[in-house]
């Protein structure tokens, strides 16, 4: 099938094309930029994939957390070109996503997405799956977390500023869990979304027309508005 995967959850807009016999993808550090970038690099993956759009069969997305804008325009993208073509569109889970890659390493996996204010969406994984839902929590709630563990392998796109917040605290370094890096910081996760989209396809179906991005945490403006309506009343 030729399935078209966009992930735009981080700093990193990931967009691919995998067909029958081909998979061609680009990556851009574009966060803040998406809007503008992800339709042209579509239009040329198709192009260098020897296909027309209308010939895409799936459309698969990441659904967050992540950059509230970043995923608003990248799932509206995807759902515009799923509905205008009257194809399926699956969302992938961006934790899940970002564990794919790394699922047989035989340690506990952590995932770690920058969620500003020193915080970070996280979650623990091991080969058969999840030990924790997607957390919002700060580098030090999150390492509690680990300590029930002799090592963890840490990976996702923000690994760095998670390893340099862990090195600038002296009570984090002192922590009984060995953290393994993840080194590959800016990986290509088109493929895997292709491969866990078309999977999920099979043995759940589409999404819900009106499904949407998964935020863990109120937006800023949507906390603006909260604080002008409590003080309103």
């Amino acid at each position: 099938m030729n399935i078209l995967a966009i992930e735009s959850s981080a700093k990193t807009l990931n967009v691919a094309i995998k067909t029958e016999t081909t998979y061609c993808s680009t990556l851009d550090f574009s966060l803040g930029m998406t809007s503008e970038t992800i339709m042209p690099r579509i239009l040329d993956l198709c192009s260098r994939a020897n296909i027309g759009l209308n010939q895409i069969e799936i459309v698969a997305c990441s659904r967050g957390p992540g950059s509230f804008t970043s995923l608003r325009v990248g799932m509206a993208t995807a759902k515009g070109i799923a509905t205008a073509l009257s194809i399926p569109l699956v969302s992938i889970d961006t934790l899940e996503l970002y564990h794919y890659p790394v699922r047989h390493i035989e340690m506990v996996k952590a995932v770690v997405v920058d969620a500003r204010k020193q915080r970070f969406y996280c979650a623990l994984f091991d080969r058969n799956g999840r030990l924790t839902e997607d957390l919002d929590a700060t580098c030090e709630e999150f390492v509690r977390y680990m300590c029930d563990y002799a090592r963890v392998f840490v990976t996702g796109p923000d690994v760095q500023l998670f390893k340099t917040s862990i090195d600038a605290s002296e009570t984090l370094s002192k922590q009984p869990v060995e953290l393994i890096i993840d080194e590959l910081t800016h990986r290509d996760y088109g493929e895997s979304l292709a491969i866990m989209a078309l999977a999920k396809f099979r043995t759940e179906g589409p999404d819900h027309i009106g499904s949407g991005p998964t935020y863990i945490r109120k937006s800023d403006a949507e906390l603006v508005r909260l604080s002008s309506a409590s003080t309103r009343q």
